[in-house]
């Protein structure tokens, strides 16, 4: 909501709740906001922050620091590590111990091509989004085991943080069910959660043929927290109700929590803010 709301902290708390929500996830986007300064003008306002996200979510993860966490390349995972350190500061600033990221990158050989889900401008096949799963598939347990050396070292050293892995927008992200679980599995014992990415997800589904419910099935026993848009006309995060997410399976997993699970909207910086409460009235339907 960084780009929809005033840019002023008291004033985009003020519009945040005049619209309905409760929270917020820090994060940088298109346009920059003083966190710390919205935190600081929340006074006696219900605004929570439920999380703070390392990159953007709608930024590409090939041009953020935090791609660097599945290299071998010892600049890349020191980028990574500053990257994810000044998130947990932000965290602790802003009063909540989740941050979330997604666990890295695996590099391929070969010049880098239409890999990012959100990019707008390549429409990825499913026939290229197979070619460059096949060859992630070759590098995938070296970096896996970059991947859990790196994020065991995060956790012992914020050990009051906890780390919410979430889906990678981009086809060779280690953010997926499968390696995800594998994480999870290596690291038993450690402060690491799942924050489920909807529309990522659905995308997904639709080049790979990953079911939807497969991250709630595998990964639903560690959800913390849940991002909501939908994969639409070239964009990743339309307006809910848009495209393809599975809104009465997503539904169904979170009323089955026994907690609280924060929902956040996501949404591309160009959709109107006119469009916000239709979009809360949708979720509404389904409990989110």
């Amino acid at each position: 909501m960084g780009v929809h709301a005033p840019h002023q902290p008291r004033a985009m708390l003020t519009w945040l709740l005049d619209r309905g929500f409760r929270g917020v996830v820090a994060e940088s986007g298109p346009r920059a906001v003083a966190w710390r300064a919205v935190a600081a003008a929340r006074e006696s306002l219900p605004v929570a922050f439920a999380a703070v996200r390392v990159g953007g979510a709608t930024t590409p993860l090939r041009s953020r620091a935090d791609a660097g966490i599945a290299s071998a390349n010892e600049g890349e995972r020191s980028a990574a590590m500053q990257a994810v350190r000044s998130a947990v500061q932000l965290a602790e600033s802003v009063g909540t111990a989740n941050v979330i990221l997604e666990p890295g990158l695996v590099r391929v050989p070969g010049e880098p091509g239409p890999t990012d889900l959100a990019d707008q401008t390549t429409r990825i096949t499913a026939g290229q989004a197979a070619g460059w799963m096949t060859r992630r598939r070759a590098a995938l347990d070296r970096s896996l085991d970059a991947a859990c050396r790196f994020l065991h070292a995060v956790c012992h050293a914020f050990p009051d943080v906890r780390l919410c892995l979430t889906g990678s927008a981009d086809l060779l992200g280690l953010g997926e069910p499968s390696a995800l679980a594998a994480i999870f599995d290596d690291l038993r014992g450690l402060r690491l959660a799942y924050w489920h990415d909807a529309p990522v997800a659905a995308r997904r589904q639709e080049l790979l043929d990953v079911a939807q419910g497969e991250w709630l099935h595998l990964l639903a026993d560690r959800m913390v927290g849940v991002t909501v848009g939908d994969p639409a006309d070239g964009t990743l995060y339309g307006l809910p109700g848009s495209g393809a997410v599975d809104w009465a399976l997503l539904a169904s997993y979170k009323a089955a929590r026994s907690r609280v699970l924060p929902v956040v909207l996501e949404l591309e910086p160009a959709i109107e803010p006119s469009e916000i409460p239709g979009a809360l009235a949708f979720l509404d339907k389904f409990g989110l």
